[in-house]
Formats: structure tokens, C-alpha cells, sequence
């Protein structure tokens, strides 16, 4: 499991910063939500660091949250 999320995180961080910018919200706020650091998001967007299994899970759930909510208003 562990193998397959690692594998997602670079697309996966992706998908956060076009969500991030598209919606107009600082690192630090999306940092809030994910309960990281804002210097952790940069971070994976820049691509110097990969997420956590755990974190992986966090960005998944934050993405699907505000992309679903989003589609229903």
C-alpha cells in the first residue's frame, strides 16, 4: 500500500497546487488544513520532498473534500 501512494504522491501533490491556485488560497492556509507546515507545502510542490504515507492520505482527503464541494455548488 505504502508502495502505491508513494508512487501517487508527485501527481498527487500536483493536483493540491492547481487546486491551491485555482482557488486563490496561500500555502499557509491549505498548511492549516493539512495540519503541516507552510514550508512542508512548498516543499512537495517544488518537488524537494515527497509526503508521508500519512500525509498522502491528508492531501487525498483535502482534495477530495473541496473538489466535491466545489461540484455541488
Amino acid at each position: 500500500m505504502a508502495q502505491k501512494n508513494m508512487a501517487t504522491a508527485p501527481k498527487l501533490t500536483e493536483e493540491l497546487r492547481l487546486l491551491r491556485r485555482r482557488k486563490k488560497w496561500s500555502q499557509k492556509k491549505v498548511a492549516d488544513e493539512i495540519m503541516v507546515s507552510p514550508g512542508t507545502i512548498r516543499s512537495w510542490e517544488d518537488g524537494s520532498r515527497a509526503p508521508s504515507v500519512d500525509h498522502v492520505e491528508r492531501i487525498q482527503d483535502f482534495i477530495e473534500l473541496h473538489t466535491k464541494f466545489s461540484k455541488d455548488k
